[in-house]
C-alpha cells in the first residue's frame, strides 16, 4: 500500500512538468533544473514500481494494462530523451537547419527544378533518355519525404543506390546530357538532406504525442486501480 501511493506521488510530480511548461510567468524553479528533476525522477519510479509488484508479472487485467502503460511511458521517455540529446547535434552537423514548417516549399521547389531539367532535356539533347529515367526511377523520390527510417538510423544505402544508378546512366549518355544528369544528382542530394532534417525534427516534434497520451492513460488506470483495491479491501480511502 506504501510502495503504491509513494509510486503515484512521485507519477504526479513528473506529471506537472508538463503542466509547467504551459504557464509563462516566472517558474519558482528553472526549466532545466526541472527537466533534470524529471528525468533522474522518472527513472527513480522503477524503485516503486517493482517494490509494489513484487518483482512479478501482474497477473490481472487491469493490473497488466498498467504494466504495460508503465513500460510504454518509460520507453518513449528514455527514447525521446535520447532524441533530443543527440538530434540537435546531427542536425547541426549536417549542415544549415531549415525551419519544419517550411520544409514543403523547400520540397515543392526542388520538384518543379527537377521536373524541368527533365521535361527540357527532351528539347536540348533530342533525346528522352534523361526524361524516361527520371520519371521510372527517381519522380517518386521527390514526391514527398522518404527514406525516414532509414535517416533516423543514419542507414545510407538509399542515396547511394540511386547515386549509383545515376552514376550508370553516364555511359549512354552525351556531355550535354551527363552536365544535365549532375545537376539532377545534385538536386537528389539536396532532397536527401532536407528528408534527412524532415526525419529528425519529425521525430522531436512527435515523440510528445506518443508519451503524453501514454502518461494520461496511465494515470486514468490507475484511478481505477486505486478505487477497486480498496473497494475489495473493504479500506476506506
Amino acid at each position: 500500500m506504501l510502495s503504491g501511493w509513494f509510486f503515484l506521488a512521485v507519477m504526479t510530480f513528473l506529471a506537472l512538468f508538463n503542466v509547467r511548461k504551459k504557464f509563462s510567468v516566472p517558474p519558482l524553479i528553472p526549466a532545466r533544473l526541472w527537466l533534470q528533476m524529471h528525468i533522474y525522477g522518472g527513472i527513480f519510479t522503477l524503485v516503486p514500481y517493482f517494490f509494489h509488484v513484487g518483482f512479478e508479472i501482474p497477473t490481472g487485467t487491469v493490473e497488466r494494462l498498467l504494466a504495460l502503460l508503465y513500460v510504454g511511458v518509460m520507453v518513449s521517455g528514455v527514447v525521446g530523451l535520447i532524441m533530443t540529446r543527440v538530434f540537435p547535434r546531427r542536425l547541426t552537423a549536417n549542415g544549415e537547419e531549415v525551419i519544419f514548417e517550411r520544409m514543403p516549399e523547400h520540397r515543392r521547389r526542388i520538384k518543379e527544378e527537377v521536373d524541368r531539367l527533365a521535361a527540357d532535356s527532351v528539347g536540348d539533347t533530342q533525346s528522352k533518355t534523361i526524361s524516361t529515367f527520371y520519371t521510372s526511377r527517381l519522380r517518386s523520390f521527390f514526391d514527398g519525404p522518404r527514406h525516414m527510417f532509414h535517416h533516423l538510423f543514419e542507414i545510407a544505402p538509399p542515396l547511394n543506390r540511386m547515386l549509383a544508378e545515376i552514376e550508370d546512366q553516364y555511359r549512354y549518355l552525351n556531355e550535354d546530357e551527363k552536365k544535365i544528369l549532375e545537376k539532377i544528382a545534385d538536386y537528389v542530394r539536396q532532397k536527401n538532406r532536407l528528408d534527412y532534417q524532415y526525419a529528425l525534427q519529425f521525430a522531436l516534434k512527435s515523440w510528445l504525442f506518443l508519451h503524453i497520451p501514454l502518461t494520461s492513460g496511465l494515470f486514468v488506470l490507475i484511478i481505477v486501480h486505486v478505487w477497486l483495491t480498496h473497494a475489495f479491501s473493504g479500506r476506506i480511502l
